[in-house]
């Protein structure tokens, strides 16, 4: 437009633009602000559309022209050009030239104005493709950006060229801080050869692979990776990049080991009182046994427990399923907890050589569903007894504390490390895992213990020093009548 004003010094110029179809008025030259209102026309564009090029009019039929004589009325000019800005066709645009009184239009200086509009139209091409372009990086990059799975690039000598916002959350690592370094740095693996590097050798087909990386911070994470070798970009001489997809297969991993743990735990917990069952009565059945009342008696009472611990064992997977997929209705009641405690606690000791101290001074008043209580009670003193000394002592208390009931089951065996602390609360899980597993047991105790404690609006925690034993701490809400009602 400049270089068409310094042609044109007593003219005017005006720019049109394409936008979704419309002519828009993009720039003007040598016309005042208040004049360009009037030279809108929706039918500019369809008579621009037609032109193939410019269109020449005369002062006399340019004054009479139903799209030029109205909207540039009252102006002395000399003649009127239409230029259509066309590139391959499409129309991107217009310029209009209203010669001043002085200049005249002849063929050579409309030729010049209709290169200068094929450069004009160029550029705005070009303008147009580079929106577009930035546009569609911009689009890709909120893509990269948004995308659940992590995605890297790396350049040809294995450092870092792009680590996407999810790369940073599964890593740990700041894209700022690891843009240009070599992966190994990054992503450290227990191969010898580093399966991300190996991706760079000439021949290698990428295929997914899995591996446990050490993160930032030195946590140790599963990541699947999805590796892309891309063609390489005409006109370059640079190694393809390599693109990964990777996402963080840890808690999927650790899933499957727990279905094939509590796989091998059931079949271990379910066959040992088969076994048993089966040895007493294949000696109780021997044709040739002959016993005395006592023995047949005592090979009954051991029949009887092993059943009893098979209908417990069904009893609880068939309740922690239920609780894993439903709330608990409870339906408390006003209850005295040294009852249930006493019970519980004597039944426990008939399974166990270890001793267990009841410390509840007099009548403990509660509100609780009874029939679920066992289900919090039975597996604390499990656990208690279960990793406890030989010989060691478990001791149980229970008291009223600021309106609440509040028992303790105390062990003084190996204890839980911090990390455990609250994942023993979780369904199936073990502290013991593998062959380093000492205790029977599905891990579905306390996962049902919590969620009974719950249901009724207490609490169920732990204490625990590794070395020195646990205690576990359950809250309940305590019946008024107590020895504190007044509070």
């Amino acid at each position: 437009m400049d270089h068409l004003q310094r042609l044109l010094p007593g003219s005017i110029l005006v720019l049109w633009l394409n936008e979704c179809g419309e002519l828009q008025l993009a720039e003007t030259q040598g016309l005042p602000l208040e004049g360009r209102s009037s030279l809108e026309s929706p039918a500019l564009s369809e008579w621009a559309v037609e032109l193939e090029n410019p269109a020449l009019l005369m002062v006399s039929e340019a004054a009479r022209h139903p799209l030029v004589g109205p909207r540039f009325s009252g102006r002395a000019y000399s003649g009127y050009c239409l230029v259509p800005l066309k590139v391959r066709g499409s129309l991107l645009g217009c310029l209009e030239v209203l010669a001043g009184p002085e200049e005249i239009l002849e063929p050579t200086l409309v030729d010049l104005i209709a290169t200068l509009a094929r450069e004009v139209g160029l550029a705005l091409e070009n303008s147009q493709l580079y929106a577009l372009s930035m546009a569609e990086k911009h689009f890709n990059q909120a893509v990269l950006e948004e995308m659940g799975e992590g995605v890297l690039t790396l350049d040809g000598q294995g450092r870092l060229a792009t680590f996407n916002r999810s790369a940073e959350r599964i890593t740990g690592w700041d894209r700022c801080e690891v843009i240009g370094r070599p992966c190994e740095e990054v992503f450290r693996l227990a191969e010898a050869r580093h399966p991300l590097r190996e991706l760079l050798r000439p021949g290698v087909h990428p295929a997914p692979f899995e591996s446990e990386v050490m993160v930032r911070g030195g946590t140790r994470k599963v990541l699947l990776f999805n590796p892309t070798i891309p063609a390489p970009l005409a006109g370059t001489q640079e190694s393809p990049a390599v693109i990964v997809v990777f996402r963080d297969v840890s808690r999927i991993r650790e899933i499957e080991d727990l279905r094939r743990e509590v796989s091998a735990n059931l079949s271990h917990e379910l066959r040992t009182p088969l076994t048993a069952i089966k040895g007493y009565l294949a000696t109780l059945l021997h044709p040739r046994a002959v016993f005395a009342e006592e023995p047949v008696r005592a090979h009954l009472r051991r029949i009887d427990q092993q059943v009893d611990f098979l209908n417990r064992l069904i009893g609880d997977l068939l309740e922690a399923a239920r609780l894993r997929n439903a709330a608990l209705e409870v339906h408390p009641r006003r209850v005295d907890l040294l009852g249930i405690l006493k019970d519980r606690v004597r039944k426990a000791g008939e399974r166990s050589d270890h001793p267990i101290r009841l410390e509840v001074a007099g009548p403990l008043w509660t509100w609780c569903d009874p029939e679920h209580l066992a289900y919090v009670v039975d597996p604390l003193l499990s656990n208690a007894l279960k990793f406890s000394p030989p010989g060691g002592e478990v001791v149980v208390r229970a008291e009223r504390e600021q309106g609440r009931v509040r028992i303790a089951i105390q062990d003084f065996g190996s204890g839980i490390p911090p990390h455990q602390m609250e994942r023993i609360f979780e369904m199936f899980h073990q502290m013991e895992k593998g062959n380093t597993r000492v205790h029977s047991g599905l891990g579905v105790g306390l996962f049902i213990a919590r969620r009974v404690v719950e249901a009724h609006g207490g609490t169920l925690t732990v204490q625990s020093t590794p070395g020195a034993g646990s205690t576990f701490l359950v809250c309940l809400p305590a019946a008024e009548g107590g020895p504190d009602q007044a509070e």
